[in-house]
């Protein structure tokens, strides 16, 4: 079970920079109808992600999808961007080194974002297509960067294994009714997963978006929803006060409403530092709204920081401790280590190296969190920390979800829609008017 620590957020740590206890306790009644309120949502049919652990709808389908693969594919090509790409990527970083296959088990890659042309040809350059599949990743169909470099892959493909091949070779995740992605790949046949639709991009890391992937990879994805569907039933359960996305996000609020809105997520695990990524797409495009839901320009949402112990703690920390007294810092911590590698003491001579001789790496990881949290904290500067009791599938999936629920119960606190992206929007309005594509010209 993930835990969360909190106390040096609170003014009974950090003075007056921190959260009143008071405060935070006179939350429990707009945090017992936020509950309500998602819950309705929840209902209506919409908010899908709250549900996707529990329900495990998609394990069969991606099952065939994936043994129906020709049995020379060896790397499987993931082509996303944003929200259907970042969960799946920190997943396979955390994860990938401790897979133990039940299944087929691909070597997975991921694409998409690469738009830059060297950055494409070096890609392009490390695949071996005669021995690759895609699997394109877009709702709509009409998001460019995955979409340009899907026609670059598939034309890979096509060179490689002709035509028909190839199509045996691409799997699009995309929406299971409409889009240009979805069209193409009835006309092409293209083998389909879908995107839910009651599922934004941001919050798809455990639907068929994300899992396609990770199942290729090896991972346990059973895991990855028993521990992810334990955290949304402690959330519909557990009390305000016992609450860990409730009592997350309401501190992130009232110290936002304190002048405190640069909200910093620093794991202290290597194979975690892509969450950062993924938490900073999902906080600053659901709570960086103009308007609130009565229509009121309120122009609100903290800034996402996406740092890494204990590297940052030598380029970052030292604005974090000294420079303004605006941000908040979380930091991610594994209790046990799967592994741990014990140092040697060769020069018992030399205080400088004897001190951490015999001590095991991942003891000197926490004790570096724990220390810079301790000159956070005699700094005046909130942080608190998220615990793991391992990195394993299970408590991977239960952090992602308690941090998007923590996130949906952030948007009603804030009274935003935590599940559109209109700034988003008008830019690629504005990018299809400049490639010229027909309605959006001049």
């Amino acid at each position: 079970m993930i835990r969360y620590d909190y106390q040096d957020m609170m003014r009974s740590r950090v003075g007056s920079e921190g959260v009143d206890a008071a405060d935070l306790a006179a939350l429990a009644g707009r945090l017992a109808q936020a509950r309500l309120a998602l819950d309705a949502q929840r209902q209506e049919g919409k908010l899908g992600f709250f549900d996707v652990p529990k329900s495990r709808p998609s394990l069969h389908p991606m099952l065939e999808t994936l043994t129906a693969l020709p049995p020379d594919v060896e790397t499987l090509v993931v082509v996303g961007i944003g929200g259907s790409l970042l969960g799946a990527q920190a997943i396979h970083r955390a994860l990938v080194g401790l897979a133990k296959p039940r299944y087929r088990h691909l070597k997975v890659v991921f694409a998409g974002d690469a738009v830059d042309p060297q950055a494409w040809l070096d890609f392009d350059a490390s695949i071996d297509w005669q021995h690759a599949a895609v699997n394109v990743i877009s709702k709509s169909g009409d998001t460019i960067e995955p979409m340009a470099i899907f026609m670059l892959c598939r034309e890979r493909l096509v060179k490689a294994r002709g035509a028909a091949g190839a199509a045996k070779r691409i799997v699009a995740t995309t929406d299971a009714e409409r889009g240009t992605l979805h069209d193409l790949a009835r006309r092409e046949g293209y083998a389909t997963l879908p995107v839910p639709g009651n599922v934004g991009g941001r919050f798809s890391v455990l639907t068929p978006v994300a899992a396609f992937p990770l199942l290729a990879a090896g991972i346990d994805i059973e895991a990855l929803w028993a521990g992810a569907a334990e955290e949304a039933e402690r959330f519909w359960m557990a009390p305000p006060s016992e609450n860990l996305p409730m009592t997350f996000a309401s501190l992130q609020y009232l110290l936002y409403r304190q002048g405190k809105t640069v909200s910093v997520l620093m794991p202290y695990v290597q194979r975690l530092q892509l969450l950062g990524a993924w938490y900073r797409q999902l906080w600053a495009e659901s709570l960086g709204k103009k308007i609130d839901r009565s229509r009121k320009v309120v122009n609100v949402g903290p800034t996402p920081i996406a740092a890494q112990g204990p590297a940052d703690q030598h380029s970052q920390v030292q604005l974090y401790n000294e420079g303004p007294h605006d941000k908040s810092v979380t930091f991610v911590e594994v209790d046990r280590e799967v592994v741990d590698v014990k140092l040697p003491t060769p020069f018992p001579d030399i205080e400088g190296l004897a001190y951490f001789g015999g001590h095991a790496l991942g003891e000197i990881v926490r004790a570096e969190r724990a220390a810079t949290s301790e000159a956070l904290t005699l700094n005046r500067r909130p942080n608190g920390t998220w615990h793991l009791p391992d990195l394993s599938a299970r408590s991977v999936g239960a952090l992602l979800q308690g941090l998007m629920i923590a996130t949906a119960v952030a948007g009603e606190l804030f009274d935003v829609n935590a599940y559109d992206q209109p700034g988003v929007e008008a830019g690629k309005r504005a990018m299809y008017r400049l490639l010229g594509r027909e309605g959006f010209k001049q």
